[in-house]
């Protein structure tokens, strides 16, 4: 009798993404309680080195935001780390219909925040502050995917970590790429226009808090029109192209897997997510107005998650139907709401500077005029991000 041969096992196929996303995300934690141990003891030690510490809600707020960002990545090692040791995948397990109600504690939060604001309570402020930052987040995430198939937790976590790290990192280096070569064209101009180069000399030779208290020092670059359009074009055109190209990066990486048009919106969104949470936690700060910020930060993060997710739409719709006219159409809306948005922020700042500097090209009624359409348009992104989610429901091929 012939002993039967044995197949041998086929060898489980390297994943690369899988080592990416691991590499990523645990890199990033460490480097973030790195910082968050430099923070704790340069906090610590100020008093008996004789260092000059930072503002103390500049530091409480940088360690809690970064402290919220790896408390965000670590699931997305862990379970990547799963997948290398070859352990069962586990699903991710979603927020039930009754997270709706969690933005409720919103205004809550809000009060709590104004409260210890006023009464100078420093710690309580940074911590309160969070709130707000994470939960529209997380509740406008909750809008767009609550009843969506997501798939395992580590392809959740990794297109939320792609939003968070990845896009901002390479947007990053863009638009700095972008910047400097806008900035080499201003200085051009600067130096042939007489009256510019003597403000920026002035600016230059005044010290940072003279700055501050004497905003005339500033005003010739606000009333200038070519600095005025080069500042609308940076934000309108450069930022939201360069921004809305990559925000569906998750979905990018995935593509040559079979995806449903259902997965790309969700795999868009959580990039999208990702990058207001970002957004959130590092590039804004306590303010008086903490409503108003609220609801800046909620507005924008609605136009991220909507724009994220469309675009992740349309790349798995472009892969299976290989129309050119709709992919450029969808990527040219997603760019022309990102623009809009850039754009109403701008003309409300500037309206807002031209109420305390004289002669400012913007007139103030503006800021009024653009904070509103913000508003709408804030709202006008939840709600599409709303339709979108009970159509994908309904049908997932839509």
């Amino acid at each position: 009798m012939t002993t039967p041969k044995i197949q041998p096992s086929k060898p489980v196929p390297f994943d690369w993404l899988t080592l990416l996303q691991f590499g990523c995300s645990g890199l990033m934690v460490a480097g973030g309680l790195t910082l968050i141990l430099g923070l704790a003891l340069n906090t610590l030690l100020a008093p008996w080195l004789g260092t000059i510490g930072q503002e103390p809600l500049f530091v409480l707020t940088t360690f809690l935001g970064t402290l919220a960002a790896c408390l965000a990545l670590a699931p997305s090692a862990w379970h990547a780390l799963r997948r290398i040791l070859n352990l069962p995948a586990q699903g991710f397990r979603a927020f039930g219909s009754r997270f709706g109600y969690a933005i409720l504690a919103l205004p809550l939060a809000l009060v709590a925040s104004h409260w210890a604001l006023q009464a100078g309570l420093e710690w309580l402020v940074a911590l309160l502050y969070l709130v707000p930052a994470v939960l529209v987040v997380v509740w406008l995430a909750w809008l767009a995917l609550h009843g969506l198939q997501l798939g395992s937790a580590q392809r959740v976590w990794g297109a939320l970590t792609s939003g968070l790290v990845g896009v901002p990192a390479i947007a990053f280096i863009l638009e700095i790429l972008a910047g400097i070569a806008l900035l080499i064209v201003l200085a051009i101009y600067v130096q042939l226009s007489p009256q510019l180069s003597q403000a920026l000399q002035a600016l230059m030779d005044a010290p940072v808090s003279l700055v501050e208290e004497d905003l005339s020092l500033i005003a010739p670059f606000f009333n200038d029109p070519v600095i005025l359009l080069a500042a609308f074009f940076a934000l309108s055109v450069m930022v939201p192209i360069i921004e809305e190209l990559f925000k569906p990066l998750a979905a990018y990486l995935l593509l040559r897997r079979p995806l449903s048009r259902a997965d790309g919106f969700a795999l868009g969104a959580l990039g999208g997510a990702g990058f207001a949470l970002a957004e959130n936690l590092f590039l804004s700060a306590p303010a008086d107005t903490l409503v108003l910020a609220a609801a800046a930060r909620g507005g924008a993060s609605a136009m991220h998650i909507l724009t994220a997710g469309l675009g992740g739409y349309a790349a798995v719709r472009f892969k299976q139907q290989r129309k050119y006219g709709g992919l450029l159409a969808v990527f040219g809306l997603i760019i022309f709401i990102h623009a809009l948005w850039n754009g109403l922020v701008l003309l409300s700042a500037a309206g807002a500077i031209s109420e305390i500097i004289p002669g400012g090209l913007v007139p103030v009624e503006f800021a009024a005029v653009a904070s509103v359409l913000l508003a709408v348009l804030g709202i006008s992104c939840a709600y599409f991000i709303w339709r979108i989610n009970r159509k994908l429901r309904s049908d997932p091929n839509a």
